[in-house]
């Protein structure tokens, strides 16, 4: 099936949008970023996470959000860090794979499968 530009779901009882193009997140999120950017609250990660540091996607939008992203972006942009995720990237891969394998009912596009 096929989706368009904008996705509206509810997950765990709180809205989710997601965008499916460039040009709508940048008339979006760019344009009217301070109708559009802000987080939902949730109040048992925010104490599960107090003391460590709160990620991106649950931070409020604010100031320190900003400097957050632009630390985050820093940090996933260096090709060295990038490469050093890649064992773990594999590890969270297969076990996904091996999960899908063993969920009867899911099938691969030829028809193969549980």
């Amino acid at each position: 099936s096929t989706v368009g530009d904008v996705v509206y779901i509810r997950l765990f009882k709180n809205p989710v949008v997601i965008l499916n193009s460039v040009q709508g997140a940048h008339d979006l999120l760019d344009k009217k970023s301070a109708i559009y950017s802000g987080r939902p609250r949730t109040v048992l990660y925010d104490e599960m996470c107090h003391g460590v540091g709160l990620w991106l996607k649950f931070m409020k939008y604010s100031e320190r959000w900003k400097k957050h992203r632009k630390w985050a972006q820093n940090v996933f942009n260096d090709k060295v860090a990038l490469r050093s995720y890649l064992p773990l990237q594999q590890r969270e891969v297969y076990m996904l794979l091996s999960v899908l394998r063993d969920t009867p009912g899911v099938e691969g596009k030829d028809g193969a499968g549980s």
